[in-house]
């Protein structure tokens, strides 16, 4: 009974990888990757990603050397490290962090889509939670085979316009897997990402 309970879980965990995954944010992917073998983070290919700020808390301690944008830096560093370990990705999609509140944390997200054709060239498909205007702040996006804009709250007159603003077919599609239960409170742009189910 126990040989084959261990089979089953062996034949059923190549397909938990492949399945489209959700993190809410990305320091639950940085701890996710740290737990999983190469040979299982290379069976991922779809991945949700909501970005969200760093820890300051240093900042109490002192003014960190390299001033309050060496900490983002530090942590841009550790990610890009991190996702690394994700070589076969051929979907992407990036929820940018709620309230944007500093230039410091927009210049985060920002520089981290900047890095995305670099540690994804095959990538076939971004999905980004934004409008036009980033995709003019990140011109390197241009090389992503094909990116799909999702009005967020404050593309909302732009969707009303009319403009070429679309969501992907399969971002409807149920059954996501979220890597991690405590979800945090979603604004009403993320209502897909909260039915989304986990089951890694």
């Amino acid at each position: 009974m126990m040989t084959t309970s261990h089979t089953m879980t062996v034949e059923a965990k190549p397909l938990l990888f492949a399945r489209a995954l959700t993190f809410p944010s990305q320091h639950k992917l940085l701890s996710w990757t740290a737990q999983h073998s190469q040979t299982d983070l290379n069976r991922v290919r779809d991945l949700t990603l909501r970005l969200s700020d760093i820890d300051l808390t240093p900042l109490l301690e002192g003014n960190p050397r390299g001033g309050v944008w060496s900490l983002y830096a530090a942590h841009l560093a550790e990610l890009q490290s991190s996702l690394r370990y994700l070589p076969n990705l051929r979907k992407l999609t990036v929820v940018p962090p709620r309230n944007m509140h500093s230039t410091l944390l927009r210049g985060f997200y920002l520089t981290f889509l900047s890095m995305i054709p670099k540690l994804w060239p095959r990538l076939k498909l971004l999905v980004l939670h934004d409008d036009e205007a980033t995709l003019k702040a990140v011109p390197s996006l241009s090389q992503v085979t094909k990116v799909d804009l999702i009005p967020t709250l404050k593309s909302g007159a732009d969707a009303r316009n009319g403009r070429s603003l679309r969501q992907s077919s399969k971002e409807r599609k149920v059954g996501r897997a979220r890597v991690d239960s405590a979800v945090a409170p979603s604004e009403s742009s993320d209502a897909e990402m909260e039915r989304e189910v986990m089951v890694c």
